[in-house]
C-alpha cells in the first residue's frame, strides 16, 4: 500500500476546487494532476487477523475513521 486518496486529500490541495458534479475539480490550469500529487502516503491499516480492539485504538490514536484491511504480506486482498 503506497497511498490512499481522500476527498479531504483534495479539498486541502485546492480549497477552492469546484466541487459540483460527480467528483471534485481542480482549479484551471492544473488538469496534469495525479492521484500521488494528493494522496496520503502514510497510510494506516490493519490486518485481517488481528484483534479488533487493536485496530480500534490505532483508528482512534491515528484520528481516521477508516482502515484498508491487508494480508499476511501487507497486501490489499479482493475478489
Amino acid at each position: 500500500m503506497i497511498g490512499v486518496a481522500t476527498v479531504s486529500d483534495l479539498v486541502a490541495l485546492a480549497p477552492r476546487a469546484q466541487a459540483t458534479g460527480p467528483f471534485l475539480r481542480p482549479l484551471r490550469g492544473r488538469p496534469d494532476w495525479c492521484v500521488r500529487d494528493v494522496m496520503t502516503q502514510s497510510v494506516i491499516v490493519a490486518a485481517s487477523d488481528e484483534a479488533l480492539v487493536d485496530a480500534v485504538v490505532r483508528m482512534d490514536h491515528s484520528r481516521v475513521d477508516r482502515l484498508p484491511v491487508v494480508d499476511r504480506e501487507a497486501r490489499p486482498g479482493g475478489s
